[in-house]
């Protein structure tokens, strides 16, 4: 039996962590490991910012919606979206905030929204969760912990 892997990265494909979170899957993919990524998208920019384009074989979270609404980081729509992630960095005029300036609201959202995606890509099944970026350390733990509580244990 194939060891299975589920990843996943909240940034759409940019920066050094999509390059990363896409090697390892096409290196653990050639060594028959059976994965599957999980990746934040948006499609409202176009193939160069939406995860089927980079990653290949993907399960998206789109941003696109959120960001279509005035309050991106409220956003809750159907599964398959999610609201805009927060930034590590602090950029003025940027729509994706710092992280540190969510309210406890915006962090819950992030972590349902993350969680559905996690849970419908299977995460209760798998034997190994590397979650890349996922809102923060905390949250990492504690979407690792909802959506495959064996693991996460």
């Amino acid at each position: 039996m194939s060891v299975r892997v589920l990843a996943a990265i909240m940034f759409y494909p940019r920066g050094g962590s999509a390059h990363a979170a896409r090697g390892l899957a096409r290196g653990l993919r050639a060594r028959g490991f059976s994965v599957t990524l999980v990746a934040g998208s948006r499609s409202d920019l176009g193939a160069g910012a939406d995860a089927r384009s980079f990653y290949g074989e993907v399960e998206v979270v789109d941003f696109g919606p959120a960001l279509a609404t005035g309050a991106p980081l409220r956003y809750e729509g159907p599964a398959g979206t999610a609201p805009l992630h927060p930034s590590f960095e602090d950029r003025p005029g940027a729509p994706d905030r710092v992280f540190a300036s969510l309210d406890e609201d915006e962090y819950e959202r992030q972590v349902r929204a993350w969680c559905s995606g996690l849970e419908r890509a299977g995460a209760a099944e798998v034997d190994v969760l590397p979650l890349h970026h996922l809102t923060g350390v905390i949250e990492d733990v504690l979407a690792g912990a909802r959506a495959a509580p064996a693991i996460g244990a």
